[in-house]
């Protein structure tokens, strides 16, 4: 009786714990491909190209032009809900001057992540 008890127990912790650590897991995952996105802005900014693998609807190129000279990261903990994120933004310049934070949307598609709304933060 006593083996049974602790035979349930056992099987209860394995599957409360694995359960968890997956969903951890993907939680993880699903952060780490949102701080890719957002740590990406400088760099697939510079041509329309590259830009169209992360923006869903393209700047024009003056606007790429601001994307690409600044640099963004994200500030505190993403907010995501099935396809789309929220993330709080922080905009420094090349000089390291902080610029501002905003708040910016993502879209999950078959590509991944995508910006649908990404404001250049302004002081």
């Amino acid at each position: 009786m006593l083996d049974l008890k602790l035979c349930s127990i056992f099987v209860f912790f394995m599957f409360a714990l694995g359960c968890g650590s997956s969903n951890d897991d993907s939680n993880q995952s699903e952060l780490q491909a949102l701080a890719g996105v957002i740590s990406s802005v400088q760099e697939k900014s510079s041509h329309p190209s590259p830009a169209k693998t992360l923006f869903e609807k393209v700047p024009s190129m003056p606007e790429l032009k601001r994307y690409a000279a600044l640099q963004f990261e994200i500030i505190g903990s993403p907010s995501v809900s099935g396809d789309t994120a929220k993330v709080n933004v922080k905009a420094t310049d090349q000089s390291g001057k902080d610029l501002g934070t905003a708040i910016w949307s993502l879209k999950k598609s078959a590509n991944g992540w995508m910006l649908s709304d990404s404001p250049i933060p302004t002081l």
